[in-house]
């Protein structure tokens, strides 16, 4: 199948550059009734393909499922996976004193 991604939306990610701690939320459909899913919360660990075979060697540099994040399933649950930058959003970040930092 083909994956299309409208050229704004994935310029605007590039402009993102999110980092290895950011808080990010991302809207995951329900994969027999594309209308339904649900919004998940998650942290940023990496951004970036590691190469170790050859294949991810030519892939280091592409943007396709480039950053990792560990999302909060529920509160005794966590899973890690990596997706497409410009599938996810991200969220406020907040100093000691609970203000927005960043203009996030």
């Amino acid at each position: 199948g083909e994956y299309v991604v409208k050229r704004e939306r994935y310029q605007r990610a590039l402009r993102r550059r999110f980092k290895i701690g950011d808080r990010v939320k991302m809207f995951f459909r329900d994969p027999t009734q594309t209308d339904l899913g649900q919004w998940f919360k998650g942290t940023v660990r990496g951004t970036h393909r590691r190469s170790g075979t050859y294949e991810e060697h030519l892939l280091r540099e592409s943007k396709w499922e480039c950053v990792e994040v560990l999302w909060e399933l529920s509160s005794d649950s966590r899973e890690i996976s990596r997706v497409n930058m410009w599938e996810l959003e991200a969220l406020p970040r907040y100093d000691n004193n609970g203000k927005v930092v960043n203009g996030r």
